[in-house]
């Protein structure tokens, strides 16, 4: 098991707030967790990146895969009363997924509140599950944005739930 958290509380000095960037992650065989969560707060410009140019794979070419456990979490937004100007948060951004063979779960959140907001579930993306019977759960939210700004499940990316009884729920509101 794996749990990453990265949380930046006022955009100052600390914004954005990143769970993975420019990184390659092998957790090896068998079944692995890994949860990501970067949480930005405060007011201004917010941004939050559960993985950035990031490459995570599960398990590696000679195993017979494992059951994964995958949760990439990302959120932007206010603090307090003191909204925001512009949030962004992306859960899964210009990186690679190789889940391989086994009965995964793959959770790819993100939610952004603020005066102007971008929520992305995956942009700019690989993600491969292998074979198994995979679950992906991807929810993009700006639901409490006035303005109705963009929440995107999948932009850009390529997805391949690979043989088996998959499961996609997408969700961007």
């Amino acid at each position: 098991n794996l749990n990453i958290n990265a949380n930046t509380n006022e955009n100052t000095n600390w914004d954005p707030a990143v769970g993975l960037s420019n990184t390659t992650l092998d957790l090896g065989a068998g079944a692995d967790s890994l949860y990501l969560n970067a949480n930005a707060n405060g007011s201004g410009v917010l941004e939050a990146y559960g993985a950035t140019n990031t490459t995570i794979n599960t398990d590696d070419l000679s195993s017979p895969g494992g059951d994964d456990y995958i949760s990439i979490n990302a959120s932007a937004g206010n603090w307090w009363d003191n909204p925001a100007e512009k949030s962004t948060a992306i859960a899964f951004d210009k990186s690679i997924l190789n889940t391989g063979a086994g009965n995964d779960q793959i959770n790819l959140n993100a939610n952004a509140t603020g005066a102007e907001t971008h929520a992305y579930g995956a942009l700019d993306s690989i993600i491969s599950t292998g074979a198994g019977n995979d679950n992906l759960n991807i929810n993009a939210n700006t639901n409490e944005n006035t303005n109705w700004d963009p929440a995107v499940g999948l932009s850009n990316t390529t997805l391949d739930l690979g043989a088996g009884a998959d499961s996609l729920y997408l969700n961007a509101n």
